[in-house]
């Protein structure tokens, strides 16, 4: 017996949509008594398939009928097919059930009609209707197709004179000879040419020769490169800056009508070819130069796989491709672009001295701390005779395996206690303890000797060689205890088991006792900067150099910036001042590094690898190189995310090297804080962004690339270092259920808004709820800290730890959401900051960076801007409008919910186990406030729990920065909407309002409630996806109607009951405060 095809599911749904429609139909068809279920013929091929995995998840047969267009699936059940369990019940007390009720009955009252059903819009990209800032180059694409003459220039001598003094000017002629003849050509030299500066000029200067009209597009990867060299430009060739030469940020415009040479960010031009006719701009430019190639970032590489697609599109555009020469040779540029040409400038010789750790260390006089020396080979302090006996003996008692674990633990607590080596060697046998662990396969015991800092440097004489304690493990197949050297080596940065070791016995022991003198426990080396060493020679540079020689310090990150400039402060004399280059900082306090000092000043410039190759500053002598860098990881597959301080590559390392460019005729010195070993065994080039980042936002400009003409795998695949396809498609399907894309990829209008924001996606999501439910400056607050970092600083002492995790408890009294905690720690640091010239008092007692503070601020004005620019808030006047429900955390909470799905896991409360929408078990961070016992409760006070990224320590995943979330907040804000499923859905009975039926979101999130309660929430959420659906379809014009109050301020009396009557604490005072603007310039 046969069912017939019940409306439940509209085939031309999203996919999700899909699934869940034929997972419903399937589990009633279990309930029912028929044995077989038909599905039509109109089924595609990709939707039989997932009938099938439905049907295969739920244990039901099923088989094919008919061919070609008549093709059927039939499914059946089998013999011992299981009743499925029962959903737990939606648990919401009376005053919500009530509020529900009301909001329903004022709407029918204003007699407001609800569409039946809501899909996905497509997006309809249309440049001139969409609010988006596609036209990015002031008006040129509007203008015209008359091109723009060049006019002549005005450079006088002195600087005509200068420009030629620079080693490019003897190739000018060759440049231009290739450009003139190719369509695409690369050029390559080293840093210190002039080819960012001179290029554009030689090009501009041939086409005024030639009396030829010429718009040039630069694209640049960093903003401070686009307004510097623009500022260079103009005044080489002495005329105003927006006249010929000008530039455009998405914030920031200096540009005319008839601007000629054009600088921007790489984004920039994206942005022009996600537009729906990027040919009406690109018909009018003559040039793209696409500058500093050899960042590598995954914009720039984003770029060169647009322009190789796209070029033949435009047979008139000229491209030329700037790089390092290393980075050109790295990634076959010429080969990717179909062998074109490149032009090879030679190396410049430059005389830059060199001084590697060890050097530093000698130069300094550095004294091994008594209690380091004790434990070092070579510098053992004598000790006791019958210590000797009593350490000899555990030691042969521990070769034999007599009494090995008492033997073990009392030789660890004489090495901890009384300044015996822990490398001791046996009388008897000459092994060191670790030694004889790893010889006994002891992993335990081999951990812990490593914790006690053993060296595994040393070797003893076994079958006939010397071996260290990584080959004995080799020789006895123990791969565990293998991995747990190669760890430790790489965490300890000890390459010194390699035998080709540059540094002396003498260095050596040197550097080992200054590593020992570092170490904290499950510290590695690389994570840890040693502040007081480049306190020490920076202040002896300051003191013993001319004041006129600037120092360059490389430092991973803003935070290390801080702390650096507050040793400074507190070490060196007025005479000097400090600038800091890094990403975040705004560009006006960027550019003030260019600008001259008096003699008797010192300018010491505090950087992050921004100054490595996108800007030259001149007269720096000296280089302090920390050899470190931030790096970021993700992993799309199991979402796990991760930000580590790590090594620097060695083409890094010679690019800061370079930047040692001395003054007039005095020698460039690079200080570099690792020894030579360490930098023979850095990774010559690190791993490119775009196959360690998060690529959701590519993925998303890669559809508004594609236009619906090609799937964004197939597109991204065809990248000069492409990502895996495997990665890509778990980002679709993470930007699916972000409602992002359709299943067919094609974008939704909110998929074109989180295209252009240029933040993480989830974040974006989140601001855009925000905005429509009335709650932007805390929302935008609370991604803005999320994008910054974690402000709370990390410490190894136990006791800071303890009160910084009672600190955080006593912010959220009651909330359990890190995302609260992160809002307020940032507004009592505001109000602090604002009254206070400095803030270490502030960060001190509450355990937070400065860095990340003043970053948090900096970003939040740019995402602001943004919203601006893009007319999602109004582009004047003060944001009241859009904040009339920021005193209620839960509207804020939900607004948090809707941008952190499918980042959602489920509380089993029978087990206590974590498991997320993947499938995945996960522990809660223990730095969180989300744990039972806080603010008094035994446990988690509802059943989900959101969260903004997953870490892996081990084989330990955890959730970081989590909040806890009622189950309305997660049905009004998760995936594309509910679904009501029941048995009487299939007939024509009169349906029951205390029947129970079944709430589902997606297949992870679904709940039971009475027919009547749950029909209530299903039309309350159609109605958000409608409102959101009406807002994003044209946010410039977008008016709030009567209607939308009353659903808004039902939804926010709803959250905030619920969050009540969960145990939830409501706090309201100060979360609504807007900040007040502070730059880390204007309190430095």
């Amino acid at each position: 017996m046969s069912n017939s095809l019940p409306k439940l599911v509209d085939f031309s749904t999203p996919r999700e949509t899909f699934l869940m429609g034929i997972e419903l139909m399937l589990k009633n068809f279990i309930t029912k008594k028929e044995n077989q279920f038909d599905f039509p013929s109109t089924l595609s091929e990709d939707e039989r398939v997932m009938v099938k995995d439905v049907a295969s998840k739920l244990g039901l047969k099923f088989k094919t009928s008919g061919k070609g267009l008549d093709t059927q699936i039939i499914v059946f059940k089998s013999e011992d097919q299981l009743v499925l369990y029962e959903h737990p019940m939606l648990l919401t007390r009376n005053r919500s059930r009530h509020v529900i009720m009301k909001i329903l009955e004022t709407l029918k009252e204003m007699k407001v009609s609800l569409s039946s059903f809501y899909c996905l819009r497509i997006a309809n990209i249309n440049v001139n209707f969409l609010p988006f800032s596609f036209v990015v180059i002031g008006n040129i694409s509007n203008r015209s197709k008359n091109q723009i003459s060049v006019p002549p220039t005005n450079i006088n001598f002195s600087r005509f004179e200068s420009r030629q003094r620079l080693p490019i000017f003897q190739y000018r002629n060759n440049i231009l000879n290739f450009i003139a003849n190719h369509q695409i050509v690369i050029i390559e030299s080293s840093t210190g040419y002039g080819k960012s500066t001179q290029i554009p000029q030689y090009v501009l200067e041939e086409y005024n020769k030639m009396n030829k009209p010429c718009r040039i597009i630069v694209a640049e990867p960093k903003s401070i490169c686009v307004t510097t060299l623009a500022k260079r430009i103009s005044f080489e060739r002495g005329e105003s800056l927006g006249t010929t030469v000008g530039y455009q940020i998405r914030l920031e415009s200096k540009i005319a009508p008839t601007s000629n040479l054009i600088f921007v960010k790489s984004n920039s031009v994206i942005r022009i070819l996600m537009s729906e006719k990027p040919e009406e701009f690109f018909q009018n430019i003559s040039m793209l130069i696409i500058d500093e190639v050899q960042t590598r970032d995954v914009f720039c590489d984003f770029l060169l796989l647009c322009v190789k697609e796209n070029l033949h599109l435009y047979p008139h555009l000229k491209v030329i491709i700037l790089s390092s020469t290393a980075a050109a040779n790295k990634s076959n540029l010429s080969s990717y672009f179909d062998q074109c040409p490149i032009v090879k400038l030679p190396e410049i010789p430059k005389n830059i001295k060199e001084f590697f750790l060890e050097d530093i260390l000698k130069e300094i006089n550095f004294e091994v701390p008594q209690d380091v020396s004790a434990c070092v080979p070579g510098l053992v302090k004598d000790f006791s005779d019958d210590m000797k006996k009593k350490v000899d003996n555990l030691l042969i008692k521990m070769t034999s395996g007599d009494e090995f674990e008492s033997a073990f633990l009392e030789f660890c607590y004489i090495v901890e206690t009384k300044n015996v080596p822990v490398d001791y060697r046996c009388i008897e046998s000459h092994k060191t303890p670790l030694m004889i662990a790893v010889e006994g396969n002891l992993e335990e015991q081999v951990v812990m000797l490593l914790k006690l800092q053993a060296n595994i440097l040393l070797t003893i004489k076994m079958n006939e060689r010397e071996m260290t304690v990584y080959d004995i493990a080799v020789a006895k197949k123990n791969e565990k205890i293998q991995k747990i050297l190669m760890n430790y080596t790489r965490g300890q940065f000890q390459e010194m088991l390699f035998d080709d070791m540059k540094s002396s016995p003498q260095d050596r022991m040197l550097l080992n006792c200054y590593y020992k003198s570092l170490m904290q426990p499950g510290v590695y080396l690389e994570n840890v900067i040693d502040f007081k060493l480049l306190t020490k020679v920076i202040s002896n540079l300051h003191f013993n150099t001319p004041r006129d020689e600037t120092f360059l310090v490389f430092l991973p990150d803003l935070d290390d910036i801080v702390h650096l400039s507050n040793n400074l402060f507190s070490a060196l004399d007025t005479n000097y001042e400090i600038f800091i280059l890094n990403n975040r900082t705004q560009n006006n306090h960027q550019l003030d590094v260019f600008s001259d000092l008096p003699k008797h000043i010192r300018k010491i410039i505090l950087a992050t690898n921004i100054a490595e190759s996108s800007i030259i500053v001149n007269n720096v002598t000296y280089v302090i190189d920390s050899g470190r860098q931030k790096q970021k990881t993700f992993n799309p597959i199991n979402r796990i995310s991760s930000s580590e301080t790590k090594w620097i590559d060695k083409e890094s390392a010679e690019q800061r090297k370079k930047r040692a460019t001395g003054k007039e005729n005095r020698t460039g010195v690079v200080y570099r804080f690792y020894s030579r070993d360490c930098f023979k065994y850095f990774a010559n080039h690190s791993k490119l962004e775009i196959l360690r980042c998060d690529l959701s936002n590519i993925c998303l400009k890669a559809a508004m690339v594609l236009k619906s003409d090609g799937k964004i795998a197939e597109f991204l695949s065809k990248a000069i270092d492409p990502p895996s396809s495997y990665a890509i498609s778990h980002i679709i399907q993470f930007l699916h259920l972000s409602e992002a894309l359709q299943y067919n990829e094609k974008l939704t209008e909110l998929g074109f808004y989180l295209a252009d924001i240029q933040i993480n996606t989830k974040h974006a999501k989140m601001i855009i709820y925000g905005i429509l439910f009335k709650c932007l400056d805390p929302v935008l607050t609370i991604v803005s800290i999320l994008a910054a970092g974690d402000p709370f600083s990390a410490t190894v002492c136990e006791d800071d730890r303890k009160k910084c995790q009672k600190l955080k408890e006593e912010i959220d009294d009651g909330t359990f959401s890190d995302h609260f905690v992160l809002l307020r720690i940032f507004q009592k640091w505001n109000e602090y900051i604002t009254t206070n010239k400095f803030d270490d008092n502030f960060c001190d007692e509450n355990f937070v960076n400065s860095g990340t503070m003043f970053r948090v601020m900096d970003i939040r004005q740019k995402i602001l801007g943004y919203l601006r620019s893009m007319k999602l808030v109004h582009s004047v006047g003060n944001l009241s409008a859009y904040n009339q429900y920021s005193c209620n955390y839960s509207m804020i909470k939900m607004c948090i919910v809707a941008g952190s799905y499918p980042d959602i896991a489920r509380v089993i409360k029978e087990t206590g186990e974590i498991v997320t929408k993947f499938g995945d078990k996960v522990s809660i961070d223990p730095g969180s406030v989300v744990k039972p016992g806080n603010a008094g409760k035994d446990q988690l006070l509802t059943q989900w729990m959101i969260f903004e990224e997953k870490n892996r320590n081990g084989e330990e995943t955890s959730a970081k920065i989590c909040t806890l979330a009622t189950d309305l907040s997660v049905i009004f804000a998760c995936g594309y909407g509910a679904m009501v499923h029941s048995d009487s859905f299939f007939d024509d009975k009169e349906k029951d309002p205390n029947e129970i039926v079944e709430i589902k979101i997606d297949n992870f999130i679904k709940f039971s409630a009475e027919m009547g309660f749950a029909l209530g929430l299903w039309n309350i959420r159609k109605r958000v996806n409608v409102l959101m659906d009406r807002f994003l379809s044209n946010p410039e014009k977008f008016k709030i109607r009567e209607e939308d109050e009353v659903l808004i301020h039902g939804i926010a009396t709803l959250l905030q009951l619920e969050d009540e009557d969960a145990g939830f604490k409501f706090i309201h005072d100060g979360i609504s405060a807007r900040p007040r603007v502070v730059t880390c310039s204007s309190i430095a």
